[in-house]
């Protein structure tokens, strides 16, 4: 039987964003840039020892996540009336261990509501 494990990462971040807003005839655009830097700490590769009814012991290690990241964000939107907004925002993470990109397709139609959608995840390790 497999031994009880617990594991725990803690992650924070520091950075900076800037949004600049302007309008075209009847439509406001924004556009935004978010630069940050983020720090792990903790349990970045648990591991734990795990077995079967029958038969050894085996270990289980997870991928090692990385201590320092840099962290980017861009994105732009349009008002498409008075409550309702489209933005495309694209992200990335980039440390010396991996990198991961995101693109997203958020529309809002209430302010305080946001429904995302992924159009594109890529990973490397």
């Amino acid at each position: 039987m497999g031994q009880c494990a617990n594991a725990s990462a803690g992650f924070g971040t520091l950075g900076a964003r800037l949004n600049h807003q302007w309008q075209v005839q009847e439509t406001n655009w924004q556009a935004s840039l978010s630069v940050g830097w983020q720090r792990a700490w903790g349990d970045r590769s648990p591991t734990t020892t795990l077995a079967f009814a029958t038969g050894p012991d085996f270990t289980v290690s997870a991928a090692a996540i990385a201590r320092n990241w840099a962290v980017i964000e861009v994105g732009i939107g349009a008002s498409l009336g008075h409550s309702s907004r489209f933005n495309f925002v694209c992200s990335t993470t980039l440390a010396n261990q991996s990198c991961q990109s995101e693109s997203c397709l958020t529309q809002s139609t209430v302010p305080s509501h946001e429904a995302r959608m992924a159009l594109v995840r890529f990973t490397a390790h």
